[in-house]
């Protein structure tokens, strides 16, 4: 049980270092990053845009700005109801682009 433990613990700990490397680099090179993901939470929250794909063939259904502050941290960031707003547009433009409507 202790093994399992241990492992979770580091897997949520290289998922805070990739989280707050992702948006480190973006700010301290000014670079352009493109993040491709599955995950609603993880592209609201590390992007400055999300761009919502259709279903095939394969189109831009939406450009959405993430209008959030650019300083963010998991507690603060995930409670803000902005947040939780732009999380329920991006499920239901993924829920309309599954029935091509």
């Amino acid at each position: 049980m202790t093994g399992v433990i241990i492992r979770l613990l580091i897997v949520a700990f290289l998922f805070w270092l990739i989280y707050s490397g992702v948006r480190r680099i973006w700010r301290d090179l000014g670079v352009t990053i493109l993040f491709v993901t599955h995950d609603i939470d993880e592209a609201v929250y590390l992007g400055q845009r999300v761009v919502i794909l259709s279903n095939s063939p394969t189109v831009v259904q939406e450009d959405l700005t993430v209008d959030l502050p650019a300083e963010r941290d998991q507690l603060t960031t995930r409670s803000d109801p902005r947040f939780t707003k732009l999380r329920g547009h991006v499920y239901e433009h993924i829920q309309k682009a599954k029935t091509g409507t």
